[in-house]
């Protein structure tokens, strides 16, 4: 495009952004908040590795290794990181040094102080935003798409839980280094500059997208970017540029391969026990409501997790279709713009291949938060482009991308972020209130066991919490059972033995629970999980609905060192 922008309708609002430098300022701004918030969720297990690796109880904290072995596993399901119900099987490892080296760093300067995380965590932004918007402008796009596409991208909903949820903060250091390698890429010189100006544009961008690989494997789309450009690109280019383009993308490439051969032979990734395969319709059935569900956080400004939580698949597919209408309307309105603009081009192919490895995890926002930088500056150039005698229905599709990156971006966003600080001081002060009902209090060493949770998020890194709030070493927190069961009954059998039953299809019935069965089997009567301190059997089924488990403890229920919330009373005893 050119580097002055002809007007649009959207002139008023453009000239303010540009003026005031609104996409630099302005995301910083709506982010503040965020920094009063705790450690949250994985944070919390963060900070415990690192201080359990001080104290020479591990070897090396690993802090994305989360399960490198099965017995790993197993020792993390007994020191209650993990709830009961997770299988013994499978790894959940991740390469991630740099990211890993970040988080030490910190806590090496602020310890337990949550401020100083997260004042870094917002340096991290603000260096992305200045390269995003570096980025826009050595693509080629006027002073109007810059800011918007900066503005677009640092509000949008996939940008928020990275910089509010502290261990997320290597997908903003993933976006400095692929960014600053797409710099490096777009500044490839012509043949005027020579062959020295090219090598240090190409090492360069070697280092930054091996600085992002170190970061994230998300990084790893890059190469595929590069190579798709080129060959888009092959025929609209001088015999120079061409050959400095194929060079990028081919050595880019390289790297890419050898990455993944390095991430898959050393046992990277995640791995579990096989599972019974569908069939291709199904696959194809899944992976197209994945899709909708990402889109959603784009073209309605909604977040696809809603539909997950809800657990209603009507719903989903009804968001999953309206995402996909709307992303028809918006292509139709930039086939223009993928004719003429080769930074366009490159753009819109960064927003795909960044979108591909999101279609196999669950359809969170920060999982398109790297795409989220080729989709802001797709969606800067179509609003900027001009549009001299627009329809009633192109005004209504912009005046809506509008909203949903703008408004609904920065209240879902920043939303979420502030529900989930606020969730989390929720969860410990729960946990207090559960430790306050211990007659001589918590020491080390001690186990919690609680009926139910009354927030959902007290089942990730139970045992984590507990021991960041008790200040207690060694203390255990199980859950028999997930949050909102209702009408539970529970009865002692025996001095070690208690009967958790309901009829609520809660009882056993979250989206985890049927995918954690040992060995990957099918949950029934007799189905048992063990660990430290009881074992766990499926007592009673009313069709594919668990109506009753057993709980047999190790040691008698009445042990010191051994507490229940709510406290076992007269209405406990046994038949």
């Amino acid at each position: 495009m050119n580097r002055v922008d002809p007007p649009t309708h959207l002139d008023r609002r453009l000239c303010w952004m540009i003026r005031t430098r609104a996409g630099l300022w302005l995301p910083f701004l709506i982010q503040l908040p965020t920094l009063t918030g705790p450690f949250v969720l994985d944070d919390l297990y963060m900070i415990r590795r690192i201080e359990r690796f001080n104290d020479g109880e591990l070897d090396h904290p690993a802090l994305f290794e989360f399960i490198r072995t099965p017995e790993e596993l197993r020792a993390q399901r007994d020191r209650t990181t993990f709830c009961w119900w997770l299988g013994a099987e499978g790894t959940t490892r991740f390469f991630r040094p740099l990211a890993e080296a970040s988080f030490r760093v910190d806590y090496l300067c602020f310890e337990r102080n949550v401020l100083g995380y997260r004042l870094v965590s917002l340096a991290w932004f603000v260096l992305a935003l200045m390269l995003v918007r570096r980025l826009l402008t050595y693509a080629g796009a006027g002073p109007s798409a810059v800011e918007l596409g900066t503005l677009v991208f640092g509000i949008a909903q996939a940008v928020a839980m990275p910089v509010g949820f502290i261990s997320n903060r290597a997908d903003l250091m993933v976006i400095v280094g692929v960014v600053t390698a797409s710099i490096a890429l777009r500044r490839a010189p012509s043949a005027a500059n020579g062959v020295v100006a090219m090598r240090s544009a190409l090492l360069l961008a070697l280092l930054g997208y091996g600085f992002a690989l170190c970061c994230k494997e998300a990084a790893a789309p890059l190469a595929l970017v590069w190579l798709m450009h080129a060959w888009i690109e092959r025929r609209r280019h001088t015999t120079w540029e061409s050959r400095a383009r194929w060079t990028f993308a081919v050595l880019a490439l390289g790297v890419a391969v050898a990455y993944a051969i390095m991430y898959v032979s050393l046992g990277y990734g995640v791995y579990g026990p096989p599972q019974a395969g569908g069939s291709l319709i199904e696959l194809i059935r899944d992976t197209a409501l994945q899709a909708g569900l990402l889109l959603t956080v784009w073209m309605l400004g909604l977040p696809g997790l809603l539909a997950v939580i809800v657990e209603q698949r009507a719903i989903a597919w009804g968001m999953a279709a309206a995402a996909a209408l709307i992303g028809l309307a918006f292509l139709s309105r930039a086939r223009p713009l993928w004719r003429e603009s080769s930074a366009f081009r490159f753009f819109a192919l960064w927003a795909v291949c960044f979108s591909l490895p999101p279609l196999l995890a669950t359809p969170e926002p920060r999982m398109l938060c790297v795409a989220g930088v080729g989709w802001a500056a797709c969606l800067a150039q179509l609003l900027t482009s001009p549009a001299p005698r627009p329809g009633v229905f192109d005004r209504l599709l912009r005046e809506w991308l509008i909203f949903a990156n703008g408004a609904a971006a920065v209240g879902f966003g920043v939303g979420s972020v502030l529900y989930v600080q606020q969730a989390e001081r929720r969860c410990q002060d729960h946990i207090r209130d559960y430790a306050a009902a211990a007659p001589r209090g918590i020491r080390d060493g001690d186990v919690l066991v609680v009926e139910q949770p009354r927030h959902m998020l007290e089942l990730i890194v139970p045992g984590d919490r507990f021991e960041f709030v008790s200040g207690c070493d060694g203390v255990r927190l199980h859950y028999l059972t997930v949050d909102g069961v209702g009408n539970l009954t529970r009865r002692v059998e025996d001095e070690r033995t208690i009967l958790i039953a309901s009829d609520s299809p809660r009882l056993f019935g979250s989206a985890l629970h049927p995918r954690t069965a040992p060995d990957g089997e099918s949950l029934r009567v007799g189905t048992r999980w063990e660990n430290r301190d009881f074992s766990a059997e499926i007592a009673e089924m009313k069709g594919a609905r668990v109506t009753a488990l057993r709980f047999r403890f190790a040691r008698p229920l009445a042990a010191d060192g051994q507490f229940f919330h709510p406290p076992l009373g007269r209405g406990d005893t046994a038949d």
